[in-house]
């Protein structure tokens, strides 16, 4: 009777070890399940760590893509902030002019108007 079981243990061996080529695969050539799944508000980061805890290798690699991709994202932020120049200088702006009210006239009111 030990042969039966053998296999089946075998078996299932066999079907971990697929499963592993293959989500391996997946988080490989797909990163963005675990970038999404790393931004959403109320899964996180912290989500692989629950969820895989019976695969640390998954969880490993799923937050290297997730370093890799935040670093790229950060990179690509701060290469387009150098890039962007302002219309003008805030330091030589001219502040602007106030208008002249008609009360602030010296002379009388009739002045103001001719």
């Amino acid at each position: 009777m030990s042969a039966p079981s053998t296999l089946f243990k075998d078996g299932v061996t066999m079907g971990v070890l697929k499963m592993d080529h293959y989500f391996s695969k997946l988080l490989d050539e797909t990163p963005y399940y675990v970038v999404t799944t790393a931004l959403h508000p109320l899964l996180g980061i912290q989500w692989f760590d629950q969820q895989w805890r019976l695969y640390p290798k998954w969880v490993t690699k799923a937050k290297n893509i997730f370093k890799k991709y935040w670093q790229s994202i950060s990179k690509s932020a701060d290469s387009q902030q150098s890039r962007i120049e302002p219309s003008y200088n805030l330091r030589q702006a001219e502040p602007p002019r106030k208008k002249r009210r008609l009360s602030d006239s010296s002379s009388s009111g009739e002045e103001a108007f001719h």
